[in-house]
């Protein structure tokens, strides 16, 4: 939103003895409103490939701040509950700094504030533990996002992780004689 040279907003003196209009005059303003810009690397989430039993891998994530204000993020597991509180309240008031645990997965920092120019670096960890395939949906909210920069209407960012663990072995019943 850009306004210059507005006149739509008129400044009353009045004598309060008398109730009286000593002066009466248009205040000329110009304002510029903008939303919180950023880029979030990878975009849509991450992909730990196979990892054998018992070890971890880590990958780094960025948010990067393209605005002109501070902006502070969050991430949340993706419930019913989070996705249904995906209105646009979240303000960025309260700013998480611990570590969440989704699964077998970690997300360090889970919240932040990044200045503009600036770029928050997260560490996001996956702990192979038995033989499947792990999957976490995860929401990145951002304070003073655009509402109409989503085609699907939902103001926090779907997030997934993806890893797989595995059990390394040899087969010896597949031999022929």
């Amino acid at each position: 939103l850009k306004l210059r040279n507005n006149k739509d907003i008129r400044c009353q003196i009045i004598e309060t003895a008398t109730d009286e209009v000593v002066q009466d005059f248009q205040i000329t303003i110009s304002a510029h409103a903008v939303f919180s810009r950023f880029r979030l690397q990878p975009l849509r989430g991450v992909n730990f490939g196979t990892i054998r039993y018992g070890e971890t891998r880590t990958r780094k994530l960025t948010v990067k701040n393209d605005g002109e204000f501070s902006f502070t993020y969050t991430i949340v597991p993706y419930t019913e509950e989070s996705a249904a509180d995906n209105d646009g309240s979240f303000k960025g008031e309260e700013v998480p700094t611990g570590t969440l645990s989704v699964g077998q997965f970690t997300v360090s920092p889970e919240g932040g504030v990044v200045e503009p120019g600036a770029m928050e670096t997260i560490e996001a960890t996956f702990a192979a533990e038995g033989s499947q395939r792990y999957r976490s949906a995860l929401l990145v909210k951002i304070s003073g996002r655009d509402p109409s920069s989503s085609s699907d209407g939902m103001l926090a960012l779907p997030y997934e992780m993806v890893g797989e663990s595995c059990v390394p072995g040899i087969s010896a019943d597949d031999f022929e004689e």
